[in-house]
């Protein structure tokens, strides 16, 4: 297990590859084949390839809404590692240090957004791409919806920048985590499994009682469950990684591939016959994706298996992983518009991949990194004699 500093490079890799999996999605769905596979979420008749690339563990290739849920559980695995590594920690300049790592990058990516919502809102339809993507910048933004982003309240994202709709949730998670964490701490695997557990159903139950129509902010209990499934393995990541190094490669690989079974579960169960499927149709695939996405932290730091995950470039990758998550719908927007009439969809989508990656470099080297050293300045200015989680200084 890499490390640098607070950082593990396995991790990183591991944000990486599923940042860039939210790429190849949204570049593979701005086409009307893909569109069409993945809103039917059925096997399209005399195109077997692209149903095992839609309905197998392939799909894992570009898996969008699978990807947003393993980074939550790798921000809850990461964002409570301190509170256990440290006796005392100090929430304001927690709270400093994640406005400027997420907040005011948001807020960049959301500008630009709206600049290109203003240049291309009255743009003709292009008719080699799907109609998910021709809804991109369709209207422009009204100064209501202007400031419901800025305030992080929900609105169509997919009209400015489609991949924001997960910051607010991310932000107002990670904001409140501390005091999650500070509780997770004191709290024994029987407790910390409770509190899971009481999540869920307090989410569960609220659903059903219609709080999520009357609160806007409720649906956080939702996510909040994947920070928690995180922040509990974070916490007994010792004794769970001794148990998989343990593991021999045939068995590291075969947990790997159940790993993969998970995470692409709603797609893969769809093949079966309808006697298993009816039943399995039942369980929420967002569940089994999280338990996949703590057996992927699992295996990334368990050991010399995954070594493959400290490469040079999937660690770059990592680095710029949330630049590239911020900027990649706006590089789709101005290829498709620009030439997607001249070129064939299939290039259109590799050149959204590549532009994205390229792209995403000098957005993380000129703006998130600068915003981050600032943040980490400011935070060491900030001196506090008690905390609110009750840590002291």
């Amino acid at each position: 297990m890499e490390k640098r500093g607070e950082r593990i490079d396995s991790l990183d890799s591991l944000r990486g590859i599923a940042a860039l999996s939210v790429v190849v999605h949204h570049s593979l769905i701005m086409t009307p084949i893909f569109w069409m596979v993945f809103r039917q979420k059925e096997p399209l008749p005399d195109r077997a390839a692209l149903n095992i690339f839609t309905f197998s563990p392939v799909h894992a290739v570009w898996s969008g809404q699978e990807a947003v849920i393993l980074f939550f559980v790798l921000s809850g695995f990461v964002l409570s590692l301190p509170y256990y590594n440290k006796p005392s920690l100090e929430y304001p300049s927690f709270f400093v240090k994640r406005i400027f790592r997420i907040y005011l990058p948001y807020l960049c990516a959301l500008g630009i957004g709206v600049l290109f919502n203003t240049l291309y809102n009255e743009h003709a339809r292009i008719g080699n791409l799907s109609e998910w993507f021709n809804d991109i910048w369709e209207r422009r933004a009204s100064s209501a919806e202007l400031v419901d982003f800025f305030l992080l309240r929900t609105g169509s994202f997919h009209n400015i920048v489609t991949s924001l709709w997960t910051i607010p949730i991310e932000l107002k998670i990670s904001l409140l985590f501390p005091f999650v964490a500070y509780i997770l701490k004191r709290l024994n695997g029987v407790g910390c499994l409770l509190v899971l557990v009481a999540n869920i159903a307090f989410y569960m139950g609220g659903k059903r009682l219609g709080f999520q129509d009357k609160f806007s902010d409720f649906s956080l209990f939702y996510y909040q469950t994947f920070f928690l499934a995180g922040a509990i393995t974070s916490k007994y990541r010792k004794k769970l990684v001794l148990i998989f190094e343990k593991l021999s490669k045939p068995s590291f690989f075969l947990l790997l591939i159940v790993a993969l079974l998970l995470y692409t579960f709603t797609w893969t169960i769809r093949i079966l016959p309808e006697f298993l499927f009816k039943p399995l149709q039942g369980i929420p695939g967002d569940y089994m994706v999280c338990v996949a996405a703590v057996l992927f932290i699992l295996l990334a730091i368990s050991g010399d298996k995954a070594k493959w995950l400290n490469a040079k470039g999937l660690v770059k990758l990592g680095e710029i992983s949330f630049s590239l998550y911020l900027l990649h719908p706006i590089v789709i927007g101005l290829v498709g518009f620009e030439l997607g009439h001249i070129v064939p969809p299939a290039v259109t989508v590799i050149l959204c991949i590549l532009l994205s990656i390229l792209m995403s470099v000098p957005f993380s080297r000129y703006v998130e990194i600068p915003l981050q050293k600032m943040g980490r300045r400011l935070s060491k200015k900030i001196t506090t004699k008690t905390v609110l989680t009750g840590y002291a200084k």
